[in-house]
């Protein structure tokens, strides 16, 4: 009985070294981060009528040499199952999409290049998020190249016929969009010089049971606001 006893509270105190005095100082700052953030208020906004058809044609007229999707620099297509063009900064579409977030009173904000993204039927992107984890070695390179993606909107081009919601896992909530559609929500903010991760953020492209969906992301940064 007390040998169980002595064993558990030596696991106990192992781990409790291993945390506080193995584990890398910014990990256990980005987990309280995590974990303080995981209780604040989060919201996903819709907006109906985001983009007209004429626009809507505009973009998909752009939309050439795509390629399968990668996680940052990986292929892996149990995680992600669709195929993406980027739309530069030189393009109609590009000057769409900047006309209107300026309207919306977003001008300070950065927008990297457009992101095309086509599901077909069995088409998914399981559950992830759109910020760069700063303590994360390879997603702290895109941070550096490209701001943090403080926001995103995604924009329905073509719903599927069927299935090829947006699901936000966390907070258990669908959205199952019309085109010309689009769902706009916060990432992170900053608090002195480190940023805090909106945890209910994590969301999934659910699979494309009929049809094909077409979406476009943009990802409003913050490169040019610090």
């Amino acid at each position: 009985m007390y040998l169980y006893v002595y064993i558990l509270l030596f696991l106990v105190i192992f781990l409790l070294f291993i945390f506080l005095f193995i584990l890398p100082p910014d990990f256990i700052l980005n987990e309280k981060r995590k974990m303080i953030h995981s209780k604040c208020l989060f919201d996903v906004k819709l907006l109906d009528n985001f983009l007209s058809d004429e626009e809507i044609d505009v973009i998909i007229s752009e939309g050439v040499n795509f390629e399968a999707s990668y996680v940052t620099e990986l292929y892996l297509p149990f995680v992600r199952n669709s195929k993406t063009c980027q739309l530069l900064k030189n393009t109609k579409s590009y000057q769409i999409i900047r006309n209107k977030l300026n309207k919306m009173g977003l001008s300070k904000y950065e927008v990297e290049d457009l992101q095309i993204t086509k599901y077909g039927v069995g088409g998914f992107y399981h559950g992830h998020y759109d910020y760069f984890d700063e303590d994360d070695m390879v997603e702290r390179r895109y941070l550096s190249m490209t701001g943090q993606r403080m926001k995103t909107i995604f924009a329905y081009l073509k719903p599927a016929d069927k299935g090829g919601g947006t699901k936000f896992t966390k907070i258990n909530k669908l959205f199952q969009l019309k085109k010309g559609q689009a769902i706009y929500w916060d990432n992170c903010y900053k608090v002195n010089d480190k940023y805090i991760y909106h945890v209910n953020s994590q969301h999934e492209a659910m699979p494309v049971l009929e049809g094909e969906k077409i979406g476009l992301n943009i990802w409003l940064s913050d490169k040019y606001m610090y």
